[in-house]
Parts: structure tokens; C-alpha cells; sequence
């Protein structure tokens, strides 16, 4: 008898071990899991600000075209030039789109991510224009902004390039 209660004593501390690791372990899965997608966000949003910021910089370092900011240029390269070599389309007046895969590729096919541009000119100063660009980096199915960007230029009459 007294070698059957030690049997079940044993049994009973048997199974609460292992209780108690199936629970350990579900705990340490799901902060695995939560770990990781923190870990992926953290990535989509350094790179969705790099390429934001590459973008920005290239079109602000553009010499602007006084009388028609967007379109034309006197320098080498239009805007509109610039984003049509860096894989955007033109999809609206002052609207270009491209597309991205995980891991910020540019891609003309399925995409993970999407890169909205849209430009603007403000024209109701006297001497000068300002020109916008919002640049939005969203998932592909919409749910979610990755990262956005506004970014202004003044242009001056007068002032640029001149022959």
C-alpha cells in the first residue's frame, strides 16, 4: 500500500512539472512571436524612412524651372524625370505610385508595399512658388502607414540657373 502512494505522489508531481513547463513554454512561444513582428516593424520602418529620406533629398536638390516647377527643370533632370527613373508611375496630376517587395526592392509586379508620392505647387506668394512633396509608404493591402514624409522647396523668381 504504501508503495502505490508513492506511485500516485509521484505521478501527481509528474504531471504538475509538466503543467507547469506547458505553460512556461506557451508564455515564451508567444513572446518569441510578439519579438519578432516588433523586429519586423522596427525593419519596414528603417528602411520605408531611408528610402523616404533618399527621395526627399534628390528632389530638393533639383534646380527648379521658375515658371513650371513640376514639369520642367533647369538643371539635368525634371522631378517628374527623377521619379520616372526611380520606378514611379505616373498615375494623376501630380500623383506617382511604386511599388516594393519585403525587402524594399523596387519591384513592377506583386509588392508588399506601396510608395505614394504626390507633389503640389503653392503660387500665391509674389516672388515665389512653393513646391510639395508628401511621400506615404503604406502596406500594400492599405492597412497600415508604414512611414510618411513631407518635404517643401521654395523656389525664387530668379533665382537658379541661367544661361
Amino acid at each position: 500500500m504504501n508503495n502505490i502512494q508513492r506511485n500516485r505522489t509521484f505521478l501527481t508531481e509528474f504531471i504538475i512539472v509538466i503543467l507547469f513547463f506547458s505553460i512556461a513554454s506557451v508564455i515564451i512561444v508567444n513572446l518569441y512571436v510578439k519579438a519578432n513582428d516588433k523586429s519586423e516593424a522596427s525593419y519596414n520602418l528603417t528602411k520605408a524612412s531611408i528610402l523616404c529620406e533618399n527621395l526627399a533629398t534628390e528632389l530638393n536638390n533639383i534646380s527648379y524651372d521658375y515658371d513650371n516647377p513640376i514639369i520642367s527643370t533647369l538643371g539635368d533632370a525634371s522631378p517628374e524625370q527623377v521619379l520616372l527613373e526611380n520606378g514611379f508611375e505616373k498615375i494623376g496630376r501630380g500623383k506617382y505610385t511604386s511599388n516594393y517587395d519585403e525587402k524594399f526592392e523596387l519591384v513592377y509586379s506583386e509588392s508588399a508595399f506601396l510608395v505614394t508620392l504626390t507633389t503640389s505647387v503653392d503660387d500665391s506668394y509674389e516672388h515665389s512658388k512653393i513646391v510639395s512633396y508628401h511621400i506615404l509608404v503604406s502596406e500594400i493591402d492599405g492597412r497600415s502607414v508604414v512611414y510618411e514624409l513631407d518635404t517643401t522647396k521654395i523656389v525664387l523668381e530668379g533665382d537658379g540657373y541661367e544661361e
